[in-house]
């Protein structure tokens, strides 16, 4: 079995509403209607935007995200030819689907290698495309993608997760490094210690969470 996660840079609806905002969605499709969790700022202007785009049936606010049930599908009113792509190079797409900082990212599986080469090459007619992570599934019971994120990912609180995300999309953990915690610092504002100590604690909880799979 073969993962992949792209990241497709698109002008999708969703995607637009992240651009150059300090917000992220991520969405669960079932083909009536969407789930959507809502992290960042400007939570009351989104909602509003979500309502304008799909509709919403239901909606529930917490300290750190916010959640929606849509009153419809995004897929089903707008034409995504990636569900088309899969589909035809029989890939499967695992949810959820995200999307931050202007860009949709989705998570695939298959069978055959030689299907994930052929749709990156069909999705890169259509958009620009990055292959953020590719890996070879052998141990299906500890690191199959089918595990749920729940059960492997530590909770991290809504700014650890926004700092470490920006981290790594600006290239902080490449060898050697992209970025810097200063230039980390300048995308949120705040001092470099702070984006040190949420970077530090961010890691450390991901670390203890994850080391248990590799006994």
């Amino acid at each position: 079995m073969y993962e992949v996660t792209f990241r497709l840079a698109e002008g999708g609806q969703y995607t637009e509403t992240t651009h150059r905002r300090n917000v992220s969605f991520e969405v669960w499709c079932n083909n009536h209607c969407d789930l959507l969790r809502v992290r960042g700022d400007d939570r009351d202007l989104i909602r509003e935007e979500i309502e304008e785009i799909v509709g919403i049936q239901q909606a529930l606010e917490t300290t750190d995200e916010l959640l929606i049930i849509t009153g419809e599908c995004l897929i089903e009113i707008t034409d995504d030819s990636v569900i088309e792509h899969l589909n035809r190079h029989n890939c499967l797409l695992l949810p959820p689907l995200r999307y931050r900082d202007g860009a949709k990212f989705s998570r695939v599986v298959t069978l055959d290698s030689k299907s994930l080469t052929d749709l990156f090459q069909a999705l890169s007619d259509d958009y620009r495309v990055e292959i953020i992570n590719k890996k070879e599934v052998q141990d299906f019971n500890h690191s199959s993608p089918l595990i749920t994120r729940n059960e492997i990912l530590p909770n991290l609180s809504s700014r650890q997760q926004e700092v470490f995300l920006e981290a790594r999309d600006l290239g902080y953990y490449k060898i050697p490094r992209d970025t810097t915690t200063d230039e980390i610092a300048e995308q949120f504002g705040i001092d470099r210690r702070t984006v040190e100590e949420h970077l530090r604690r961010a890691e450390n909880k991901i670390a203890n969470s994850v080391a248990e799979y590799y006994i």
